[in-house]
């Protein structure tokens, strides 16, 4: 018989804010999700975890690992996606969950307007010399018709 082995920590590519800090007021990054004394789950930041978590496990909760790109740094490819294809930075979706099947730390970019000229961008962000340049832990690449992801080297 095959033994299930808990989880006790999952990748993520930004930490989502604390729900019980957020209750009071204050943003501070989750650590942990998981189940709480209280009965539901909950993103919670290191002290109320300690306070409110009931363990990590299968059923229980899990450690948050940031890992992938991080927000700002999606930011910073989601403006250069904008300045080469001449639009707003904030006409062009942008998601860092499984939207059309990338890969966890990831992030996805989307723009239906302009089909072809999006399917330029992962090629000429690699072009030598040229001013659309991405952070260098970053590489792009077309997913579909209207979207390209990014992911880290």
């Amino acid at each position: 018989m095959r033994r299930e082995q808990a989880v006790s920590e999952v990748e993520v590519g930004e930490l989502p804010d604390c729900d019980m800090c957020d209750q009071i007021g204050v943003t501070r990054d989750a650590e942990y999700d998981g189940a709480t004394v209280m009965g539901p789950w909950a993103n919670m930041c290191g002290e109320h975890f300690g306070r409110y978590g009931v363990g990590l496990g299968t059923g229980r909760g899990q450690r948050l690992v940031l890992r992938g790109i991080p927000r700002e740094t999606a930011e910073r490819v989601r403006e250069v996606i904008a300045r080469y294809l001449g639009v707003p930075a904030g006409e062009i979706f942008m998601a860092d969950h499984n939207h059309e099947g990338i890969s966890p730390g990831s992030w996805s970019f989307a723009y239906e307007a302009d089909t072809e000229r999006l399917a330029e961008v992962p090629g000429e962000t690699r072009r030598e010399g040229t001013p659309y340049q991405l952070p260098e832990t970053v590489w792009l690449e077309q997913i579909n018709s209207f979207a390209v992801a990014a992911h880290l080297r």
